[in-house]
């Protein structure tokens, strides 16, 4: 959200070599800050543990400490490889950006399918590392022009300086995201056998079947806007928000209809076999309901936010995520995933409106 429109920008305006440098810079500072993180997931993962899952065991929280540990090096190539996505994406290399999942995900499910038996759960913690690493290294390939990785970082780089500035609310947004999910976790690791399970599955699901189309938009349109607003083709910017909010509303309204209606048997389809029952479906397809009840209202708000980002404004969106996650405090017990959804978006197109 903060180095794409920087290095966007620079391509529109002819600037490539210096877009190059913001590319080595910016994944050069991303890499050190990895370094941090993993470091402290390193070391906290005990007490992090305490806090985001108080209602497991000893037995379950010593393998979730082992697996945090385990899992925590792959940001060392998370980081660099979204870099290396937005990259691709300026230089209109949608698919070279967006293999990467691909390649993750198929390595990782081949790698499972491998070594389960022989490793346990401790397979798909590998599996996770490896994913990572293929994550990046497929999209190497697609990086057809001159540029080379080199580290490079300069306190006095003024790139560097606007994404710092830009960076805190931006980590604020996706940090309250994240809290909203934890404290789902939270309350369901305290609830009935199988509560978190049901909750993870019920969110996968519907990230299935919106993630799908809200994702594709959002990634393939986001240069496109903040070409237009580099170049100052507000009418342009306009007409492409119109377009784009028509066809989101044409695919997935009808998407949406279907996940709530045919919420259980779906669920029963996608997931009920072996150890996942009856009860399991009627727990998971509850929450696959709540969530779908949001997910065009979740499309259309990730639309509108990639507007403010790329006129650079990151403020708005942590003020509207600020509220997303109060509201829910007063409304929890009535429609809290409901709101989730629903919520940020309508506060993001009434600001729009302003």
């Amino acid at each position: 959200k903060v180095f794409l429109p920087l290095y966007k920008t620079k391509l529109s305006r002819d600037c490539a070599k210096e877009a190059d440098r913001l590319a080595d810079a910016t994944i050069t500072l991303f890499f050190l800050f990895s370094v941090l993180l993993v470091s402290g997931m390193l070391l906290l993962a005990w007490p992090v543990t305490l806090i985001i899952a108080p209602g497991f065991d000893q037995a379950r929280r010593e393998m979730t400490v082992e697996t945090i540990r385990a899992v925590s090096p792959m940001y060392f190539l998370m980081a660099s490889a979204s870099v290396v996505g937005a990259v691709l994406q300026c230089h209109d290399k949608f698919w070279g950006s967006q293999i990467r999942e691909i390649a993750s995900h198929v390595s990782k499910i081949v790698f499972l399918a491998i070594f389960y038996r022989l490793l346990g759960i401790r397979a798909a913690v590998l599996a996770y590392i490896i994913g990572s690493v293929f994550r990046l290294l497929v999209q190497i390939p697609f990086i057809d022009w001159d540029w080379k990785f080199k580290f490079r970082l300069s306190k006095d780089d003024p790139d560097i300086h606007e994404i710092l500035k830009g960076l805190p609310s931006v980590a604020v947004t996706a940090a309250i995201s994240q809290i909203n999910s934890l404290v789902d976790k939270m309350v369901a690791s305290t609830s009935a056998p199988g509560a978190l399970s049901g909750l993870n599955y019920g969110h996968k699901l519907v990230n299935a079947f919106s993630g799908l189309f809200t994702n594709a938009i959002g990634v393939s349109q986001y240069p496109t806007m903040v070409e237009y607003t580099s170049l100052g083709k507000n009418r342009e910017m306009k007409q492409l928000i119109d377009r784009l909010t028509s066809i989101c509303v044409f695919i997935i309204l009808p998407i949406n209809l279907l996940c709530v209606l045919y919420a259980q048997p779906i669920v029963s389809v996608a997931f009920e076999r072996g150890e996942f029952d009856s009860a399991a479906t009627s727990l998971t397809s509850g929450v696959f309901l709540g969530y779908s009840l949001g997910v065009l209202f979740s499309g259309l708000g990730e639309i509108i936010s990639n507007v403010f980002y790329a006129y650079g404004d990151t403020k708005i969106t942590m003020r509207i995520s600020i509220l997303n996650i109060a509201l829910p405090i007063y409304f929890e017990e009535i429609f809290h995933l409901f709101l989730i959804q629903v919520s940020s978006p309508l506060f993001i197109l009434f600001y729009s409106n302003l």
